[in-house]
């Protein structure tokens, strides 16, 4: 399978741009550590996915869609399991806004599968513009949850 960019028609909403510092990077790109955060716009819709746009590496960024409500499909995320993952960040789950990292897959039919990351979430905690990819413990987050 090869993974594929979101080929919809995208365009950045600047005026909601963030400045995120990741202090060990994404889990594979721990070498990059400046990023911005801005919404898509697909459409008539945001809000739901966003883009995590490296400013180190401008060929370095991930879709990200939102997760308010710690649900999606039939996987609900604990508020437990969550304040453990980032108990040591010094933040409270209250503080930090949650996003699931979004990959594209395409198989040898041309088939697109897409998928969220719910055992390694990227967490945000706007005050201090500061963001974390977290590994939650338990095996029952997958790793790769088609949406």
């Amino acid at each position: 399978m090869n993974c594929e960019t979101l080929s919809m028609q995208m365009t950045n909403s600047h005026l909601s741009e963030r400045r995120v510092i990741m202090p060990q990077g994404i889990i594979g790109f721990g070498d990059i550590q400046h990023y911005l955060l801005a919404p898509l716009v697909l459409g008539e819709g945001t809000g739901l996915f966003w883009e995590l746009q490296s400013v180190e590496d401008r060929h370095t960024s991930f879709i990200l869609m939102s997760l308010p409500q710690l649900k999606i499909g039939n996987t609900t995320l604990s508020e437990v399991d969550l304040a453990t993952a980032i108990r040591h960040l010094g933040i409270t789950p209250d503080d930090i806004e949650i996003y699931l990292i979004i990959s594209i897959e395409v198989n040898g039919k041309g088939e697109k599968t897409v998928t969220a990351n719910i055992r390694a979430p990227f967490i945000f905690h706007p005050a201090s513009n500061r963001g974390w990819q977290v590994v939650l413990s338990d095996p029952k987050y997958p790793m790769a949850q088609i949406i």
